[in-house]
């Protein structure tokens, strides 16, 4: 299995509530050094960073989609529950996610308030060459 699978695999579980990077790493019988450096090399970041902003940004187009309530968000995003959620968007975007819901449903366009979140949370941006999934963020 080469890199671009690990990352790959990554991507399809991080979502779950579950989850953990750790965890992850043992499954796919790599070490969490190996699988850091690796993310940190293509990305920039971390894997707990990297998973976050692609939690963050799932919620940002559950958001935009408005067919859920804010704890329904939080827990399809792989979040524990609404309180974590809650501060990690805070922390990450500046913003609370009612403030944005709230936004999106003054009808602000959708598409440009997850890209300009999405921008907040890609500092520096992945340096890899395809899209895993579609949403704004790094190509992996």
């Amino acid at each position: 299995m080469d890199k671009t699978d690990i990352i790959r695999r990554f991507e399809t579980v991080l979502h779950h509530r579950e989850f953990s990077v750790y965890a992850f790493c043992r499954r796919m019988r790599v070490a969490y050094s190996t699988f850091y450096e690796l993310l940190k090399e293509k990305c920039g970041m971390s894997p707990g960073r990297y998973a976050e902003n692609r939690r963050l940004e799932r919620s940002l187009c559950l958001m935009v989609e408005n067919n859920h309530t804010l704890k329904q968000i939080a827990r399809r995003s792989g979040y524990p529950n609404y309180q974590t959620f809650y501060f990690a968007f805070k922390r990450r975007t500046g913003e609370s996610p009612s403030d944005i819901k709230q936004r999106l449903e003054e009808g602000e366009a959708g598409r440009r308030i997850v890209e300009e979140m999405s921008n907040r949370l890609w500092q520096p941006p992945c340096k890899t060459a395809f899209r895993v999934v579609n949403t704004p963020g790094p190509a992996i």
